[in-house]
């Protein structure tokens, strides 16, 4: 009840959108408040300075004015450095304040040294005025475009968990189904002894597809922590393939179609074909692209494998239905599946080939997919280090979900 309560409080998609959109228009009119507010207040301060100059030098001519006597000497006056008594000539500039005395030709005015510091003063806050603008424009630009990156990101994971969560439902519901049907009609007790024998391989099987669903569900998650290590072992790739190809043939997705496995010459020989990794994560590579093939791969898959210059390449070559350019940036992306062409009629839960890839990466290796387009079929280079010469030994499976 209290998680019905948290989500009835929660904004929906588009109330979401409205407060951003919100959001970012009171950003920006605060932005625009506090930069014509700082522009005026920088103008105002200055023409304060100027009438503060002007309302001094009033008061100093009225209070030479008033004397008796002669006007000071020309220079600096004593009482106030920052004010001078010069010449009136042609080349005075303002602001000044001509002088009440027998001599009118003297004026009192700031010095320039006064002034031009004042002016250079009011020049510096304007560019510091227009800097710190220029900076939270700028701030302002990144805030709002990593706000709706964070949104968008949001929007579409998800997108792609809801159309996950139906797809891998549907691929869990498929195989229980088959095995329910298995145990009704062995309940049943209408068997003969030799047909109950293949119906329950059949139910094992089908344990097996849902067990590597859950490992690659788990698996997921597991390559999304940065600090998840898989162990060292040497793994007998060569043995390895060979196993699950002898166990996928018999498969009733395999009985119309071709699945071969061809090892390079010499590959077979002691101390060949052996990479360093961990058991289990080379293991669900394979079945990864040994499933991957079952449901894009044609009529014919074929798997070979080779060693050179230190590295294992095992490669699935099929007669499928290929991808283009724009599918081939996606295949490796989790939750991501086509949705165009032959391969969007294809069930899946679209995360082998991201754990595989992710998997590879961990133990030093690569998995990469060419195709010449679409319906032209696809391959997949699985590329790991050799393991030691001479090993020969496979490390013992570990779990790793």
């Amino acid at each position: 009840m209290p998680s019905r309560r948290l989500e009835r409080l929660l904004p929906t998609r588009r109330a979401a959108t409205v407060l951003f959109v919100l959001g970012v228009v009171l950003l920006i009119a605060l932005a625009a408040w506090w930069f014509v507010f700082l522009q005026r207040a920088i103008e105002r301060e200055y023409r304060l300075t100027r009438m503060g100059y002007d309302c001094r030098a009033a008061l100093h001519a009225a209070r030479l004015g008033g004397r008796d006597g002669a006007l000071p000497a020309d220079g600096p006056l004593a009482e106030d450095p920052e004010f001078e008594i010069v010449a009136l000539t042609d080349d005075v500039e303002g602001p000044f304040v001509l002088l009440q005395a027998p001599d009118r030709d003297r004026v009192l005015r700031p010095r320039p040294a006064v002034l031009a510091g004042l002016r250079d003063n009011h020049e510096s806050r304007q560019m510091m005025w227009l800097g710190e603008g220029a900076f939270l424009l700028a701030l302002l630009v990144i805030v709002v475009a990593m706000l709706y990156r964070a949104i968008r990101n949001e929007n579409r994971f998800r997108d792609e968990m809801e159309d996950f969560l139906g797809r891998v439902t549907h691929e869990m519901k498929t195989p229980l189904a088959g095995i329910k049907a298995v145990l009704q009609t062995i309940e049943l007790g209408h068997l003969q002894a030799d047909q109950a024998g293949p119906l329950i391989q059949q139910a094992l099987r089908e344990v097996d597809r849902e067990e590597r669903l859950v490992q690659n569900v788990l698996l997921a998650q597991r390559m999304r922590l940065p600090q998840a290590a898989l162990r060292a072992e040497t793994v007998d790739l060569g043995a390895l393939v060979g196993e699950l190809v002898r166990s996928r043939a018999p498969l009733a997705v395999w009985r119309d179609r071709t699945l071969r496995f061809v090892p390079a010459p010499g590959v077979e020989a002691a101390g060949r074909g052996l990479v360093q990794g961990e058991h289990a994560a080379v293991r669900t590579i394979v079945d990864n692209l040994l499933d991957n093939a079952a449901k894009y791969g044609g009529g014919a898959v074929t798997l070979r494998l080779d060693e050179q210059d230190g590295l294992v390449t095992l490669e699935v070559r099929d007669e499928g239905v290929g991808f283009d350019d724009a599918t081939a940036a996606t295949l490796f992306q989790p939750f991501v599946r086509a949705d165009h062409g032959a391969a969007a009629q294809r069930k899946g839960t679209g995360l082998g080939l991201y754990i595989s890839r992710r998997l590879a990466e961990r133990m030093g290796g690569a998995l990469v997919a060419e195709s010449a387009g679409e319906g032209q079929g696809a391959t997949f280079r699985l590329r790991l280090p050799s393991g030691a010469v001479g090993g020969g030994a496979v490390g013992a499976p570990t779990d790793a979900a």
